[in-house]
This record gives C-alpha cells, sequence and structure tokens, in this order.
C-alpha cells in the first residue's frame, strides 16, 4: 500500500480520480477498467467517521486503523478470521 500510495502523485490516471472533502480524502490507489475494480483508501479527519450505507454495486470494506461498530440492529460482536 506505501508503494502505491507513493506512486500515486506520478500517475496521471488515478490522480484525477481521487477526491477531497472537507471530512475525507478518497484515494485512488487502483483502478482496472476491464474488470471493473477500483482500490480506494478513505482517509477521514479528526472527529469524522464512516456509516454503513448502500452503494448501487458491490464493494468490500477493511478497517486498516480504528474500529468498527455495527449499530444499526443493535451492537453486534464480530469475529475475525486470521
Amino acid at each position: 500500500m506505501r508503494r502505491a500510495l507513493n506512486a500515486l502523485p506520478d500517475n496521471p490516471d488515478l490522480t484525477p480520480l481521487c477526491e477531497h472533502y472537507d471530512i475525507l480524502d478518497k484515494i485512488v490507489l487502483h483502478d482496472d477498467t476491464e474488470s471493473g475494480i477500483r482500490l480506494r483508501l478513505h482517509i477521514f479527519g479528526p472527529g469524522y467517521h464512516d456509516r454503513p450505507h448502500n452503494h448501487r454495486w458491490t464493494y468490500a470494506s477493511n478497517v486498516l486503523r480504528g474500529e468498527y461498530r455495527h449499530r444499526i440492529y443493535g451492537e453486534a460482536k464480530l469475529v475475525c478470521h486470521a
């Protein structure tokens, strides 16, 4: 991931896909138009966090730092498999 972040400023295909908002940055690390797979890193500003929400496409998430608390239907205990 560090390599992808370091190479990003020199990638004219990915930098236009990145987005900056007041509360977070959406950084595109990989975009494969053939398969339709895009890898994005979301970095939230201090005091902000994400919440579960719907998307028009299939996706997966992985929390790299911090925590995730599922509260839609009550707090759930998550089991992580290594």
